[in-house]
C-alpha cells in the first residue's frame, strides 16, 4: 500500500526528467550530428531517475550505502531529482525569453533570408528570367535553402532552438550552463547543511496560571530523526551528544523516529539510550514510524528507555507544582483501526494543571487546542527542507504552520524543523537541523 502511494510522485519525476532531456538536448545538442550525445544525456537522466525507486527499496530493506557511495553518487543524484522541477521551469522561462527578444536587441541576431530579400536590389528582366527558370518564387523573393550535412532529413522533427540565430543560441547555452552550475552549488550546499550539527533554538513559553514551582521548567524537543538510509547511527549519536549538553527537565521526541525500515530500530535505541531528561524522556509516533512498522517503532522507543505516549498522558511534578504531559497518535494509526484522541490523552489532567500535548503533525493543533491543550509540540514539516522564511517554504503545502512558534487564541504551538531528512531528499537549505529548548514561564 505504501509503495502504491509513491506511484504518482515517481510518474511526476519521470515526466520532469523527460522534459529536462528534451530541453537540455535542444539547447546543447540541437544538431542531428549530435544525436549520440543526446542519447547519452537520456541514458544519464534515466539512470538518475532509477535512483529514487532503488533508494526507496533500500530504505524498506534497511540497507545503507557505504559513505563514499552516498557522498559521491547517491545523495547528488537524489538532490538532482529534488531540484528537477524548478530547474525545468527556469530553463523553459529562459528559452522563452530568448526567443522573444527583438532581432536588434542583446541577442545580436544574424540577418535572415527574409530580411535580406526585403532590402535586395531590384533585378533586371534578364536576371528575373534566369531566376524564374531556376525555380525561384518571384512573389516572395526567397532563395531555396542549400542542403548541408547538418540539415535534417524530410519528415525529421526539427528542434526549434536550432532555428535561433547563432548569437542567441550561444547566449541560451551559456545561461543554461550557469543555471545548471547554480543548481549544483545549491545541491552541494544543501547536502552539507543537512549534515551540520543541530542548531539550538531557545524559546520562552508563557502559560497563564503556571505553578510557581514550574516556572523555568525546560522541555528539550527532538523531532523527525528518520533513522535509516541517510541517518546513520553515528549521526544519531552526534544528535544525542549535542542534546545531552543542554539543561533539560523533560525530553520529548515528537515522531518520525524511524524512516522506513524496522531495521533502524536497534541503531536508534543504541544512539539515544543514554539521553535522559531530569523528569523523564517521552516519545510519540509519526507517519514514518508506521511506514517502518508499528511494532519496530514501539520496540525502538522501549529499548531506548523512553516512555511512549499514545492517546495517553502522565503527570509531571516539580516541588508543589505539576503539569500534564500527553501524547496523541498519528493519523496513520487509522489504517490499523486506531484513532487520534487528544481528549483521551488529557483525561487524567486536573482542571488547574498546565496541559502540554505532543502531536506529530501540526495539522492536529486545532483538535488539540479544542481538547484543552495550552501548548502543543509538533514536527513533521521539516520546515520544508528548502525555505527562505516560515512563509516561503514548500511546507506551506502541508498547512499554515510550517516551523517555529505560533499562538492562536489561548493555545500555543511549536513546530520543530526536524533533525534528519526523508530518505529520498538529502538536502536542507535555510532550515538546518534543530534542537528546540523550550522554557515554561509563569504569567
Amino acid at each position: 500500500m505504501h509503495a502504491l502511494r509513491l506511484l504518482p510522485a515517481l510518474f511526476l519525476i519521470f515526466l520532469i526528467q523527460l522534459g529536462l532531456h528534451r530541453l537540455l538536448g535542444s539547447i546543447f545538442f540541437a544538431r542531428p550530428g549530435q544525436a549520440p550525445a543526446r542519447r547519452r544525456l537520456g541514458w544519464a537522466l534515466g539512470a538518475t531517475t532509477l535512483v529514487l525507486p532503488l533508494q526507496i527499496a533500500s530504505i524498506r530493506a534497511g540497507w545503507q550505502a557505504p559513505a563514499a557511495v552516498r557522498w559521491a553518487l547517491l545523495e547528488p543524484a537524489l538532490a538532482w531529482l529534488m531540484f528537477g522541477l524548478p530547474l525545468l521551469a527556469l530553463l523553459l522561462l529562459l528559452r522563452s525569453l530568448v526567443r522573444r527578444w527583438p532581432s536588434s536587441g542583446v541577442s545580436g541576431a544574424l540577418p535572415t533570408h527574409e530580411s535580406s530579400a526585403r532590402f535586395a536590389a531590384p533585378l533586371s528582366p534578364g536576371m528575373a528570367g534566369a531566376r524564374a527558370s531556376a525555380g525561384v518564387d518571384e512573389d516572395n523573393q526567397r532563395l531555396p535553402q542549400a542542403s548541408s550535412p547538418d540539415a535534417p532529413e524530410s519528415g525529421t522533427p526539427v528542434d526549434r532552438s536550432a532555428e535561433l540565430p547563432a548569437r542567441r543560441r550561444v547566449f541560451l547555452a551559456r545561461s543554461a550552463q550557469l543555471l545548471l552550475g547554480g543548481a549544483g552549488l545549491l545541491a552541494a550546499r544543501g547536502i552539507a547543511e543537512a549534515e551540520e550539527p543541530p542548531e539550538v533554538s531557545r524559546t520562552d513559553i508563557f502559560i497563564p496560571g503556571l505553578h510557581p514551582d514550574l516556572d523555568g521548567l525546560t522541555i528539550l524537543q527532538l523531532s523527525d530523526i528518520h533513522a535509516g538510509a541517510l541517518i546513520t547511527e553515528e549521526r544519531m549519536q552526534a544528535f544525542a551528544a549535542a542534546a545531552a549538553r543542554l539543561p533539560a527537565d523533560l525530553i520529548a521526541f515528537t515522531g518520525d523516529l524511524l524512516d522506513g525500515s524496522g531495521r533502524a530500530a536497534a541503531p536508534y535505541a543504541r544512539a539515544f539510550e543514554q539521553l535522559r531528561g531530569r523528569l523523564g524522556t517521552f516519545a510519540i509516533l509519526g507517519n514514518h514510524d508506521y511506514y517502518a512498522g508499528e511494532r519496530f517503532a514501539i520496540r525502538a522507543v522501549r529499548d531506548a528507555g523512553q516512555t511512549l505516549l499514545r492517546n495517553s498522558g502522565v503527570r509531571i511534578s516539580r516541588g508543589q507544582g505539576s503539569l500534564w504531559l500527553g501524547g496523541v497518535d498519528d493519523p496513520m494509526v487509522k489504517d490499523a483501526g486506531g484513532s487520534v484522541d487528544p481528549r483521551r490523552a488529557l483525561l487524567g489532567a486536573s482542571p488547574g494543571e498546565a496541559k502540554v500535548l505532543l502531536a506529530h503533525r501540526p495539522g492536529l493543533f486545532d483538535l488539540c487546542a479544542a481538547a484543552g491543550a495550552q501548548l502543543v509540540l509538533s514536527g513533521h514539516t521539516h520546515g520544508g527542507q528548502l525555505a527562505f522564511s516560515p512563509t516561503l517554504t514548500p511546507a506551506r503545502l502541508l498547512g499554515r504552520h510550517t516551523m517555529g512558534y505560533y499562538k492562536e487564541g489561548a493555545a500555543q504551538l511549536y513546530v520543530h524543523r526536524g533533525m534528519g531528512v526523508v530518505g529520498a531528499a538529502p538536502v536542507r537549505l535555510g532550515v538546518p537541523p534543530e534542537l528546540a529548548l523550550l522554557t515554561l514561564r509563569r504569567v
